[in-house]
This record gives structure tokens, C-alpha cells and sequence, in this order.
């Protein structure tokens, strides 16, 4: 076997497994925000924090699963994070129509900054400059 057709192989298994996340995680996030759970003894505003982290993931994940689709780091992570954060619109917008569940703006907001910190994270540092110096 030839090295590029081990990485091939390789490249091929990573794209299969990043699908596989991909759909397997937007499945639990849809479960997750729909169904009924109950908040006993549970400090206010303590699921900002489980928002926050779930769509840092969501960023991640989708990160890697659009790798196979977009070449530009850049470019990747600014799709990755904005589609984080549309889901997570979404998933609220559905609560809105559930009985036992409500929209709320403040997971809204959980949500994205998980997504756009994910962003932040993943941008190629070593491209950024200021005046003509990279940082």
C-alpha cells in the first residue's frame, strides 16, 4: 500500500466518522431541546451554561464535518459557527410551539456565544496581522 492511498483511506474513514458525529449529535440536540425534563432544585439560569457548551460542540462538530466541503479555515469556521447558531434558533423556535417547553432569548444568546467562542478558538492565529505584523 502507498502512502497516499493510506492517507486516502484514512481521509475517507475521517469523513465517514465526522458524518456520523455530525448527524448523531444534531439528533441528541434535537431530543435534548425537545424533551420534557424537570428542573427541581436547580440554581436559575444554571442551563446557560449546558447551552453554552452544547453549541461549542455543535461549532466543533460541524466544523469538522464541513472540512470535507470548504478548504478555507476562515471561511469553515465562520460557516461552522453560523450554522451553530441557526440550529440553535431553530431548536428554540420549536420549544415555542411545545407546551412544556418555552422560547427564551437568553438560550439564544447561551447558544451563540458557545458557537461564536468555538470560532474564535478555531481561527488560524498564525494568519492574523495588524499593520503588516502577524500575532
Amino acid at each position: 500500500m502507498k502512502i497516499n492511498e493510506g492517507f486516502s483511506l484514512l481521509k475517507e474513514k475521517f469523513n465517514i466518522a465526522a458524518t456520523y458525529m455530525m448527524y448523531g449529535w444534531l439528533i441528541t440536540v434535537l431530543f435534548l431541546s425537545t424533551y420534557k425534563f424537570s428542573y427541581q432544585n436547580a440554581p436559575e439560569n444554571s442551563d446557560k451554561l449546558v447551552h453554552f457548551i452544547i453549541y461549542f460542540f455543535t461549532s466543533f462538530i460541524s466544523y469538522l464535518y464541513f472540512l470535507k466541503y470548504i478548504k478555507n479555515k476562515k471561511l469553515l469556521t465562520i460557516f461552522s459557527v453560523l450554522f451553530a447558531i441557526l440550529y440553535g434558533i431553530i431548536m428554540e423556535c420549536i420549544q415555542y410551539f411545545l407546551p412544556y417547553r418555552s422560547f427564551s432569548t437568553g438560550d439564544i444568546i447561551a447558544n451563540s456565544l458557545g458557537a461564536i467562542i468555538f470560532g474564535i478558538l478555531a481561527i488560524p492565529k498564525n494568519k492574523l496581522t495588524i499593520n503588516g505584523q502577524k500575532i
